[in-house]
């Protein structure tokens, strides 16, 4: 009996495993499993009524990259407001632009709020900010550290070059709003938070949107939102300083031929190549002055450029002295392109060496 109980057994591990091989073998395409399943919770006890409240909110760029820190400068020169505003250009309070080519580093830029709390400005337990860019794109989420209620630290509205005297000076409060913010501020009645982040000239141009929040010890909500302008700038870069046609035969048009290589640093008669280092298209224009014989006077007045971009290749073709011409294929940030002139010497022109100018110039 005993050695008849062991063979079942046997038996039984041999169906088990033949049941497990045979489920191994099924196709993969009948597995049912989800390896994502969601969870979920609930906080509850929030009281609305003993929410704290953010009572002011306002942004500061950093005005002078050379110094460290967030320096505001001069009354005056506390942002790079474009006024009167003119929508879509700029319609909002504090407007902010790029550091061409994020040189010497992406614009950095703070983000303040003044907060308080029915209970207490102990029961403030967060305080954050979450940055929107266009067309209503998370950008990132910075949190908030309290600062120092004093002039030392936040200065007052009639104080240049300082938060306060920064932000009254760029309207996002009154004198009476900054003085009141300093007071309760010292009078521990409110608490002032702040935090540093930066916009990089690859970000798009536009209306940002900030929404700050501050929650509390019982999970107490309090949220406002604004906004600021990140201008569209165009930045023009050129990697040559000079356009030498070299030896050149009357009647016989000559080409300077650009390429596609940024030679850094810049200098010389090398193969031009031109980038636009802002945030938003570029439209490129040049022209050229007379080039004038040093023995004879005489002038050379006719030339043509040609604009090789990812878009296409553009030619411009007779080019006049004194003639801003501008290509129609603009570059895109952050795009470079072949830069191509030429110079139509006419017949007659006596042996002389010739020198002039050509200008180039970016638009938006």
């Amino acid at each position: 009996m005993k050695g008849l109980s062991i063979n079942k057994s046997l038996l039984l591990v041999g169906a088990l495993a033949g049941l497990i091989l045979a489920i191994g073998l099924l196709p993969q395409g009948t597995a049912k499993a989800d390896p994502w399943v969601p969870t979920q919770a609930n906080v509850s006890g929030a009281d609305p009524r003993n929410a704290p409240v953010i009572e002011w909110k306002w942004e500061l760029p950093d005005m002078n990259d050379a110094a460290a820190g967030i320096q505001y400068d001069s009354p005056g020169d506390h942002d790079s407001s474009v006024f009167p505003a003119t929508p879509p250009v700029s319609h909002n309070m504090m407007q902010v632009a790029p550091n061409l080519e994020d040189d010497p580093a992406p614009q950095l830029i703070e983000y303040w709020v003044a907060v308080q709390d029915p209970n207490g400005l102990g029961d403030i337990q967060t305080v954050w900010v979450n940055v929107y860019e266009p067309p209503n794109v998370f950008k990132y989420k910075l949190h908030l550290d309290r600062v120092t209620c004093n002039e030392a630290t936040l200065g007052n509205w009639n104080l240049a070059g300082t938060v306060l005297g920064a932000a009254y000076e760029t309207g996002q409060m009154t004198a009476a709003e900054a003085g009141n913010i300093l007071y309760q501020c010292n009078q521990n009645n409110k608490a002032v938070y702040h935090a540093v982040g930066d916009i990089s000239k690859h970000q798009p141009c536009g209306e940002y949107r900030v929404e700050a929040g501050v929650t509390d010890l019982a999970g107490n909500v309090g949220t406002m939102t604004n906004w600021f302008d990140v201008l569209c700038v165009v930045g023009l870069e050129i990697d040559f300083d000079a356009v030498d046609w070299g030896g050149i035969t009357p009647g016989v048009r000559d080409w300077v031929q650009g390429d596609w290589t940024w030679d850094r640093p810049p200098g010389g008669s090398v193969p031009p190549t031109v980038k636009n280092t802002g945030n938003t298209p570029m439209f490129v224009g040049l022209g050229f002055t007379e080039m004038v014989g040093y023995n004879f006077n005489q002038l050379i007045t006719v030339f043509d450029a040609r604009l090789i971009d990812l878009a296409g290749d553009v030619t411009i073709d007779p080019i006049s002295t004194w003639t801003l011409v501008t290509f129609p294929n603009p570059l895109q940030s952050n795009e470079q392109a072949k830069l191509d002139v030429s110079i139509h010497p006419q017949w007659g022109l006596p042996a002389d060496w010739y020198n002039g100018w050509m200008w180039i110039q970016g638009s938006p």
